[in-house]
C-alpha cells in the first residue's frame, strides 16, 4: 500500500526556519537572484542562471522530444521561486499520460498489445508522441 502526501502551506514553516537563523539567499547572493533571470538547478544543485527561462526550458524540451536527450529528463520552470529545475537523477517515479487529439486517444489497442509483447525494446520516436511521461515529484 502506498501513501501520497498532499501539498502543505510551507509559508509558516519558512517563517519558523528564519526564526531559527536561516538567512534568505537574496542576502547572501544578491547578484545571482535578480528579477531579469532565473536560477538554473540541475538535480538540486545551482549551476547558473538564465535570462530567458521559458525559452530555455522549451528548447530543452524540444531536445528531449526529438530523442537527443534522455526521455526521462524532467524540466520545470518555477515562476514563484524564479527557478528552472532540471532533474536527471534516478529513483524518480513517472506515470504515462495518454495523449488525445480531438477527443480520440492516439494510443490504439494494437499499440498496447505491441508494447506488452516487446519488453526489452526501446520506445520508438513515433510512440513517444502517443504518451507523455509525467514525473511524479515528492
Amino acid at each position: 500500500m502506498t501513501h501520497v502526501t498532499a501539498d502543505q502551506d510551507d509559508s509558516s514553516f519558512a517563517l519558523l526556519c528564519y526564526t531559527f537563523g536561516v538567512e534568505t539567499l537574496e542576502l547572501l547572493l544578491q547578484d545571482l537572484f535578480t528579477r531579469d533571470s532565473y536560477v538554473v538547478m540541475l538535480n538540486g544543485v545551482i549551476i547558473g542562471k538564465h535570462r530567458q527561462p521559458k525559452k530555455f526550458a522549451d528548447d530543452m524540451r524540444k531536445l528531449r522530444r526529438s530523442g537527443r536527450m534522455n526521455m526521462f529528463t524532467s524540466i520545470y520552470v518555477n515562476e514563484k521561486q524564479g527557478l528552472v529545475c532540471i532533474d536527471t537523477s534516478g529513483g524518480r517515479l513517472f506515470r504515462p499520460l495518454e495523449r488525445v487529439l480531438n477527443g480520440v486517444p492516439k494510443v490504439k489497442e494494437h499499440h498496447v498489445r505491441e508494447l506488452k509483447m516487446q519488453t526489452k525494446r526501446r520506445i520508438s520516436h513515433k510512440r513517444r508522441h502517443m504518451l507523455r511521461l509525467i514525473h511524479l515529484q515528492s
